[in-house]
């Protein structure tokens, strides 16, 4: 069910995808995974202030939760308290820390903890880098791409940071969620009124709105909208 939801959700058919999140829930009553998946929803329908009323709603319910899907858009303060977290988590877990490390770094870098930070953003490109070149699913659905051009125009290496951003546009499939990502994350804003990030916008977004109606044709001729 939750997976349906998430399909749904990156072809842009939103409220299809809040149904079948709240079926998930009915069924399985992950509170973790359901309220994820609502402030991701909402925040690429472009409801910043409800993803992140969602997330504080959970981080109430659970105070182990750490509340760091939208660590760009708050307080530096309150950011780099929810890094050290972040960090303190993934050292105790063991875990590789594949798509979180920059924002630990950014968080850090605004703290004004720049050694620091610049450890974790390499830590990033050389995560990116491996995941590209072992085929790992975050370079499959193009995450580590977008994290990399992400880490790129936040140390102002513009060239690069747009050399992974083309990747986003290539082939026929462009996701909800990089649309998003591409309007509102805040580490893009240095470059964001650019014309070329413009155009790799504009195209990704007539790229997926061509593959949202194909999909709607083929839902309305099985019955499925």
């Amino acid at each position: 069910m939750r997976d349906l939801g998430f399909a749904y959700k990156d072809i842009g058919f939103f409220e299809k995808a809040r149904y079948y999140y709240n079926e998930a829930f009915t069924l399985d009553s992950n509170k973790a995974a359901h309220y994820t998946q609502l402030g991701i929803l909402a925040g690429v329908e472009g409801k910043i202030s409800d993803a992140m009323e969602i997330e504080k709603k959970y981080q109430e319910m659970d105070s182990t939760y750490i509340p760091a899907g939208f660590i760009d858009f708050i307080d530096k303060d309150e950011a780099y308290a929810i890094a050290t977290r972040l960090i303190d988590d993934y050292k105790k877990s063991g875990k590789l820390n594949l798509q979180e490390s920059h924002r630990i770094g950014f968080a850090l870098w605004r703290a004004g903890k720049y050694e620091e930070a610049e450890k974790y953003l390499d830590q990033q490109i050389k995560y990116c880098e491996e995941s590209i070149n072992r085929g790992r699913d975050i370079a499959h659905w193009k995450a580590a791409y977008y994290d990399l051009a992400l880490t790129y125009a936040f140390l102002g290496n513009n060239e690069k940071a747009y050399q992974y951003l083309d990747e986003l546009t290539k082939g026929n499939t462009c996701q909800a969620r990089w649309i998003y990502y591409l309007k509102y994350d805040p580490p893009l804003n240095s470059i964001r009124n650019e014309e070329r990030f413009q155009k790799i916008l504009n195209d990704y977004q007539v790229i997926h709105q061509a593959e949202h109606e194909r999909v709607k044709k083929w839902l309305a001729e099985q019955g499925m909208l």
